[in-house]
């Protein structure tokens, strides 16, 4: 499977937002979001980013992987003692609302996980914390973001700069086996 990936000079970014009409949505968020506020590395911000996307988008039926969630916890823990992980949160008092983290490799920062908190219904916490890690990455002299890939969200804020690439090997028996449970779980979410 090819899948695009999406890239943006710190320094071009509004321009480039400009160029595609998407500088209006940020602005709106910006101005919507006005009243909140942002924090980095704050305690346990990172832990509650990983863990409450790990939940928001784990299936139903399947239990979400709680090894894959611990590992990411811990590498976001070492990696932000060594200076190269950064997670920023959108908040509402003590209420977190949405966060990212964020890793930095060199002089690129690299996206790593977002959540949102859907209960605030229309409010744009979503863009307004990706516009935010941006104006973070300017303060700190790192020039690139990477979004990577994926998600149709990461063409609004960047240039497609190559591809990632998965490949898939397994034995056609079990491969088949774990497509019919998935099939087969996804029609049990459709159902009242």
């Amino acid at each position: 499977y090819e899948t695009p990936v999406y890239r943006i000079g710190i320094d071009e970014r509004e321009d480039y937002w400009r160029s595609t009409g998407y500088l209006r949505s940020i602005k709106a968020a910006r101005k919507k979001c006005a009243a909140l506020q942002v924090s980095v590395n704050g305690p346990g911000d990172a832990e509650w980013v990983i863990r409450s996307a790990g939940q928001k988008w784990s299936d139903g039926h399947v239990p979400a992987d709680d090894a894959s969630v611990d590992d990411k916890v811990d590498l976001a823990d070492r990696l932000e003692r060594s200076g190269r992980f950064f997670t920023l949160v959108l908040r509402d008092g003590d209420r977190r609302l949405a966060g990212t983290t964020n890793i930095v490799d060199g002089d690129v920062g690299v996206a790593g996980t977002l959540y949102r908190d859907d209960s605030v219904g229309s409010l744009p916490t979503g863009v307004r914390i990706i516009d935010e890690v941006l104006a973070y990455c300017a303060r700190e002299g790192i020039a690139e973001f990477d979004f990577g890939g994926g998600y149709c969200y990461k063409a609004r804020w960047g240039r497609p700069e190559g591809s990632r690439y998965e490949l898939i090997m397994a034995p056609q028996l079990r491969y088949r086996a774990r497509r019919s449970i998935t099939e087969l779980a996804r029609r049990g979410r459709k159902e009242p």
